[in-house]
């Protein structure tokens, strides 16, 4: 990400203070009190560590994003990283299943839900989850998926299903199958 071009293992609690300079840098310069935030795949799990306080440096979420729509993130994780998604060996098992990041972010997350001020409501967040083929769910032993993000992943259980959609989209033009519409490119 450009947020860390020239940086080789960052962890995504560094990424997470890096994006909440950036989003106060934004605020400033624009005099607005909040933004919209549209973030794929890994970069949902940088905006909820920084909401949930998972940061490397003290930089306090204090309500700053109006609605997040989180596209294709894996907030379980994922089967396989590094190198089918590129990513550092650091974010690649942060990035995997049942991880201590994982689990720490899911209960921080809960907790933020549960207790901060500034948590996220309904009409705030929106998952989108892709389904890889043309409207057919793409099923395999590993369950429904994106292609590299399963469904189970994308959507977290205490989303209410007004929250959801599901796309027949491919996560991104990075992984195979080549071709076709992805998460990435949606209007």
């Amino acid at each position: 990400s450009a947020l860390t071009e020239g940086q080789s293992d960052v962890a995504i609690e560094e990424i997470a203070s890096i994006f909440a300079g950036h989003v106060r840098q934004v605020l400033e310069a624009t005099g607005a009190s909040q933004i919209d935030v549209v973030a794929h795949s890994m970069g949902g799990l940088i905006v909820r560590a920084w909401m949930a306080g998972l940061t490397s440096l003290p930089v306090p979420y204090e309500g700053q994003i109006r609605r997040l729509v989180l596209v294709g993130t894996p907030n379980y994780g994922v089967h396989f990283t590094f190198p089918v998604i590129p990513c550092s060996s650091v974010q690649a098992q942060q990035l995997k299943f049942g991880s201590e990041f994982v689990s720490d972010l899911h209960d921080a997350w809960q907790q933020f839900q549960n207790i901060s001020p500034h948590h996220i409501t309904a009409g705030q967040l929106l998952l989108i989850a892709g389904t890889q083929d043309d409207g057919i769910w793409e099923c395999n032993f590993a369950g429904c998926d994106d292609g590299a993000v399963q469904i189970a992943s994308a959507v977290v259980p205490e989303i209410s299903d007004e929250m959801v959609r599901y796309i027949p989209y491919r996560h991104s033009s990075l992984l195979p199958p080549r071709g076709g519409p992805t998460l990435v490119g949606i209007d």
